[in-house]
């Protein structure tokens, strides 16, 4: 990514005269003399400026969207593009093409391993294989065996006697000249001239280092909570931006690309038992002595020895694809959420796979709030709580009242859904507790008993009752004139106008089928919005409960008085009803 920005900017350095002045906001003679390294350092000055601005707009909160499922699958899919990209230097190949883009870590497979049958240094291939074997045993089998016998809390250095054993056996037997062993070569010794970044190229290179400042937290995060997780320690995002921020400015004073955390490097550090940011001093210490005394030292190193520390130090972050076995039976969404994190990193790239993997895992958030779960409650026995039905045994469903739980905030996206589910329910019960009294259940002398019960019902609501309505009806089986349904609001943290719409469409529709309704255990802010937007004027208040207890008791009450009015609801006096309709319960 940093190339990227390299490449762009610094074609005005190598050739500014094919570009017109009104094609760029600056002048063509300010790019003459800027190099790659003054581009590179700017670009981590930008990268630091846009950390730091994250951290003090407390940016942080962004991470939430990085869940364990994301983390997982993206960094394990970044940890493959490394593992490839590290088999050119384990097979001693050399001038393969750079691929970039969609598939660009299967070009690459496929590039070494068209390449490997000709460019194949079997020098370099046993001594990487060697290599590879003495970590192995080293750290799987030896460490063990010593952390058992001997105690041992620090894990001996196997990396570090790979390093030190193959560099003095490569200066030895002249690895490099006589059998064409890539090494690391001279390295400049001395730290370079601190120099101010080119601030003419801050503003061209903000779009480079916004797109990188998200990668760089991303990876940094997810690493932190990766480790944080296995070892129980706490990670403030925000402390992570603030550090980061600070790192990229003031390293770029010096010839250096975008402060970032390397995968590959935590994944060594941690290999070698690393515990505390103390570990730093130590290696800042040893790089800095290498720097300015001992760089040549390293000259004749091997460059597939790194290639195998580097790889074996991958191998648990390429484990963790047994995560997906472990996801199936626990949470399907977080499976899906794993594997589509995981294929777009390695089917695309390590940018695009982070996009794709935050805007997939956002997307499932939206289809489990649009389709939520609703379930049946019902009164465990011997307590005053109500479960859902299905995953208890000792439960008890009272005759005549359903309680019903909607598992989600009430919202625009899924008020259909609600809808629906009330319709579900309210079919299903009434099919399975066929002992409630419906319109053919009662014995009427008039011709149009249905009309009647809803002019009469009309009439209440709008605390209208004639006098003079010849009206009797008799119950002539056991039952009862009107069903009860329960709505736990429990579930709704959030109801938006929608879902306020979508519950007085629910309570008259329910009302108009003789289904009284209550409405219990409504959250404070909900009860707030429903008093702001005038909710109360078409659902009274006393349809609303602070509990389902309450709300179950008072439909127990309305139950066995077998009314079939909602005067209750209204607080009006019973008897301008009893007037008209004469309705004796059968005991």
């Amino acid at each position: 990514m940093s190339r990227m920005a390299v490449d762009e900017l610094g074609e005005y350095s190598v050739s500014p005269d094919v570009y017109k002045p009104n094609n760029t906001l600056m002048e063509i003679d300010s790019y003459v003399g800027v190099s790659n390294v003054d581009v590179a350092s700017t670009l981590c000055f930008t990268v630091g400026i846009v950390m730091f601005v994250m951290a003090i707009l407390r940016l942080e909160f962004v991470t939430a969207y990085f869940s364990d499922a994301v983390v997982g699958g993206f960094s394990t899919g970044a940890a493959f593009h490394v593992f490839v990209s590290q088999l050119k230097d384990f097979f001693g190949l050399s001038n393969l093409p750079k691929r970039y883009g969609a598939g660009n870590l299967f070009l690459k497979l496929y590039d070494i391993i068209t390449e490997v049958p000709e460019q194949l240094n079997q020098t370099v291939m046993l001594i990487s294989l060697l290599g590879l074997i003495f970590l192995i045993l080293g750290k799987h089998y030896v460490t063990p065996f010593f952390k058992k016998t001997l105690k041992l809390s620090v894990p001996p250095p196997f990396e570090l006697l790979l390093l030190v054993v193959v560099t003095g056996l490569s200066s030895f037997f002249h690895f490099h000249s006589r059998h064409n062993v890539p090494i690391v070569g001279e390295l400049a010794t001395g730290f370079p001239v601190p120099s101010l970044p080119v601030f003419k190229l801050v503003f061209h290179l903000i779009p480079h280092a916004i797109t990188i400042s998200i990668v760089v937290a991303a990876i940094h995060i997810s690493l932190a909570k990766i480790f944080g997780k296995k070892y129980g320690y706490r990670t403030d995002p925000g402390q992570e931006l603030y550090a980061l921020g600070f790192s990229s400015i003031l390293s770029s004073v010096f010839p250096m690309y975008p402060v970032s955390c390397s995968l590959s490097r935590t994944a060594v550090s941690v290999e070698a038992g690393t515990k505390t940011q103390l570990s730093t001093l130590f290696s800042s210490v040893i790089i800095a002595a290498v720097i300015v005394y001992f760089g040549q030292l390293l000259r004749t190193l091997p460059m597939c020895i790194l290639s195998v520390v580097i790889m074996v130090a991958l191998t648990n972050m390429l484990k963790k694809v047994g995560e997906l076995k472990r996801l199936w039976p626990l949470s399907k969404t977080d499976f899906f959420i794993w594997l589509v994190s995981f294929g777009a990193t390695v089917g695309y790239d390590v940018t695009e796979g982070l996009a794709i993997s935050i805007a997939f895992a956002l997307m499932t958030t939206v289809f489990r709030t649009q389709w939520p779960r609703w379930h049946y409650l019902a009164n465990l026995k011997g307590t005053n709580d109500f479960r859902d039905a299905e995953r208890y045994a000792s439960v008890i469903d009272v005759n005549g009242i359903c309680v019903f739980r909607f598992d989600a905030p009430l919202l625009f996206t899924n008020v259909e859904s609600f809808k629906e589910s009330i319709h579900m329910a309210a079919l299903q019960w009434k099919e399975e507790n066929p002992h409630v009294l419906g319109m053919d259940d009662l014995k009427i002398d008039i011709p149009d008993p249905e009309d009647t019960i809803h002019r009469l019902n009309k009439m209440v609501m709008s605390k209208k009752i004639t006098l003079q309505m010849p009206v009797k009806i008799e119950q002539s089986a056991s039952g009862l004139a009107y069903r009860h349904f329960v709505v736990d609001c429990s579930g709704f943290t959030f109801v938006d106008t929608m879902g306020v719409n979508a519950l007085k469409e629910i309570f008259n529709e329910l009302r108009s089928h003789m289904i009284l309704v209550y409405f219990a255990a409504a959250k404070a802010p909900v009860r707030e919005l429903f008093q702001k937007c005038g909710f109360y004027a078409y659902v009274p208040k006393s349809n609303f409960y602070p509990t389902i207890r309450d709300a179950v008791a008072i439909a127990k009450l309305r139950r066995d008085a077998s009314t079939i009015h909602l005067l209750e609801e209204l607080s009006l006096p019973y008897d301008p009803l009893d007037e008209q309709l004469n309705i004796h319960a059968v005991s």
